[in-house]
């Protein structure tokens, strides 16, 4: 068997190396001869984090060859001093085309992170209400029993439906946002908004469409303005059918007997808020900082996006916007966002209080991805393996 582990050259400022992907359920063995344990706490010099770097590449070559997963982008932060990117793996299978830190990769729900980043520069502006009904932005939405507010909609509160059937698999194209509400828009709600939490990438789609309303250009130009120029998140952008960004990945399924598998064509413009954009793992790497730093938006907006505001405090907001509040066994806060598309993982960890960013992006849908990036993280924080 051929191996796939390549050997990148070393550019300014990055340091290239291999990714291998395991399940969860894999046990993990002892990646180097000098223990986890014995670190404590995040780098804080540079021979610190390289040190940390090649417990890593330790633990990650153990698993090179035995990943079904094709390619596999990798960006680490630390602070603002210390970045690594690794890629390792095919972009494209047939033709062996290499993954590199250039590679785009669809990122599935990630893309609601994105969504509420330009989201909460809305609010800031004073242009968008989140209490506000969505129907004063969007009219054309039939009304409800119940009023759905923006907020329920941000917080998977709205009572708006996920997919049913093969509706992740459609390849049905909207040239416009509103046109996608079509989807769902005449199916009764799952429960009374406000009430009951419900997963919905549906839910995002409205919640976009009330968006370039309020802002009054459309959604993807919104998103342009806001979050991916400000930010100089160039290699970012959503999918449009028949547009092929460069450098983008071929996407795979899992296939029968442990392969990889090409799925279906499927057409992203009914989520492209929710499920629709690409991007690479030092894209996503940047904007994460972006939140750290404080440069992009307000403090008080990002603890609305990651959870930590007042309303969190008083048990009403058990997740953020966009994003997953969870906590570490030391207690330490963790936001995670992640995403799962046809032909694609991705896994964003970002620990506010060190500071550490790790992101994980692959080419495969359903890809047992969860585990590698928690123990980066924790060889990161200077923690026992998992």
């Amino acid at each position: 068997m051929r191996s796939r582990r390549r050997s990148l050259p070393m550019g300014s400022g990055l340091v290239l190396g291999s990714l291998c992907l395991v399940g969860t359920a894999v046990l993990v063995s002892e990646a180097s001869s000098q223990p986890v344990d014995t670190l404590s706490g995040p780098p804080t010099t540079a021979t610190e984090f390289f040190r940390r770097v090649d417990l890593i590449r330790e633990y990650l070559d153990a698993f090179v060859d035995t990943s079904a997963v094709p390619g596999v982008s990798l960006a680490l932060g630390v602070g603002d001093s210390f970045t690594r990117f690794d890629a390792f793996g095919y972009a494209d299978l047939e033709a062996e085309d290499p993954v590199t830190p250039h590679t785009r990769f669809r990122i599935g729900s990630v893309s609601k992170a994105l969504t509420a980043a330009a989201l909460g520069g809305l609010v800031e502006a004073g242009s968008l209400d989140l209490d506000a009904p969505v129907r004063r932005y969007v009219s054309e939405f039939p009304e409800k029993e119940q009023p759905i507010t923006l907020r329920h909609l941000a917080l998977h509160r709205g009572g708006i439906r996920h997919y049913r059937g093969d509706e992740a698999l459609s390849n049905r194209h909207y040239a416009e946002v509103i046109d996608a509400l079509s989807v769902f828009a005449d199916d009764p709600l799952l429960a009374e908004p406000g009430t009951t939490f419900s997963y919905s990438t549906y839910g995002f789609t409205l919640l976009s469409a009330a968006m370039e309303r309020a802002a009054g250009i459309p959604f993807l130009a919104l998103m342009e303005e806001r979050v991916l120029e400000p930010l100089g998140m160039t290699r970012t952008g959503p999918e449009v059918k028949g547009q092929l960004h460069p450098h983008q990945a071929i996407g795979y399924e899992p296939g029968p007997g442990g392969g990889a598998t090409v799925p279906p064509e499927t057409d992203l413009s009914n989520k492209w808020a929710g499920g629709g954009y690409v991007s690479t793992a030092g894209d996503l790497l940047r904007f994460a900082r972006a939140h750290l730093n404080g440069e992009f938006l307000e403090p008080g907006t990002r603890d609305l996006l990651w959870g930590s505001g007042p309303e969190a405090e008083a048990g009403n907001q058990p997740r953020g916007i966009g994003w997953q509040v969870a906590r570490l066994p030391n207690g330490t806060s963790l936001l995670v966002a992640g995403g799962n598309a046809i032909g694609g993982t991705t896994v964003v960890f970002v620990v506010p209080e060190t500071r550490v960013v790790v992101v994980v992006v692959t080419n495969m849908g359903n890809a047992p991805i969860r585990g590698v990036p928690m123990h980066i993280l924790r060889i990161l924080l200077g923690e026992s393996s998992p």
